[in-house]
């Protein structure tokens, strides 16, 4: 299971999610997202997700000095998104555009990605929620809706370089354990997504927990991949 494939959560999710992104080793370092060509910071995605305001702004202290200022916006992508994809808001054909105060979220159209806070998500999340209820399941947490939301934008470049370098590893030494000394090399070697170590167990976790309640949602089909 994944416990044994990059160890268990902290049972502290949130705290843990937080140290993951804004107080690790790479946690203020730059990269660029290979899709978007988003240049960023684990950091600056954390808040851009969980307190995307002006205060979160200055939390994220992104700057290439590292001096501690804040820049005057947060990242945005190099280049436009494909003409499907959406970036940062809601998904296409989402069932309601209701907001709180009265106010609605605009239809999903390609363009920049926007910094809209978690509650503007809220009705959407209990449609979900409620669908799962009515099937057994157990309901979205918020949690695992930050990190569902941390996964679409540029760290999923991250969080693919992990599972992708231990993956590596045991199938390099089926039969040994791995050190932490090794998994840190491993997972610098990419000079993009290198995290320098950190593992992001919790994140993975809540991610994978998210992708397993809202599967219950979808119907099996059949999925066509170009290949270059």
């Amino acid at each position: 299971g994944l416990d044994d494939f990059i160890g268990p959560p902290n049972p502290n999710v949130r705290e843990a999610m937080h140290h993951e992104h804004c107080t690790s080793q790479d946690s203020t370092l730059f990269f660029t997202a290979i899709n978007y060509q988003t240049r960023t910071t684990p950091r600056c995605e954390w808040y851009f997700v969980v307190d995307p305001t002006p205060a979160g702004l200055k939390k994220s202290r992104i700057t290439e000095s590292g001096d501690g200022q804040h820049p005057l916006e947060w990242p945005k992508e190099g280049k436009p998104p494909l003409p499907d994809k959406v970036n940062g808001a809601m998904p296409p054909g989402s069932p309601t555009k209701q907001r709180r105060n009265g106010r609605t979220l605009a239809d999903a159209v390609p363009g920049p990605r926007q910094p809209n806070e978690m509650i503007d998500f809220e009705v959407d999340l209990n449609i979900k929620n409620g669908l799962l209820r009515d099937i057994g399941e157990e309901p979205m947490t918020w949690d695992e809706f930050i990190g569902s939301r941390l996964y679409t934008g540029p760290m999923f470049q991250k969080y693919n370089w992990v599972l992708r370098c231990i993956g590596n590893l045991r199938v390099e030494q089926p039969s040994s354990i791995i050190t932490e000394s090794e998994i840190e090399k491993k997972l610098s070697e990419d000079k993009v997504a290198a995290t320098k170590g950190n593992v992001y167990t919790t994140t993975l976790h809540v991610i994978n927990s998210a992708c397993i309640k809202l599967g219950k949602l979808t119907s099996a089909a059949k999925v066509y991949r170009g290949i270059y």
